[in-house]
């Protein structure tokens, strides 16, 4: 974080911690970057799989889908317009 002057939160966590948030195996094969887009309420509203996703690496769509998640405001039901590559999953009741 210090030598790249990131203007972003980063955490770190022991491996089997993240894997396990991830909802990965131990023995499976998986990629960095891992992204996760977890919205104001603490809900995972799209996540790479093991392997990567692509769409999730570009920036046009990550744009576009945060901007969706932004707009959406204090509305429960609304959801952006493309389908997120994995299904929401509310880590805090998983």
């Amino acid at each position: 974080m210090n030598q790249f002057q990131v203007g972003f939160p980063v955490g770190f966590a022991p491996r089997a911690s993240v894997l396990s948030y991830l909802g990965i195996s131990e023995i499976e094969s998986w990629v960095v970057p891992q992204i996760a887009i977890i919205d104001r309420k603490g809900v995972v509203r799209a996540q790479s799989e093991s392997r990567g996703t692509a769409q999730l690496q570009t920036e046009d769509y990550l744009r576009k889908y945060l901007g969706e998640l932004l707009d959406e405001g204090g509305a429960k039901s609304a959801a952006p317009s493309k389908a997120a590559p994995k299904k929401a999953v509310d880590k805090k009741t998983s």
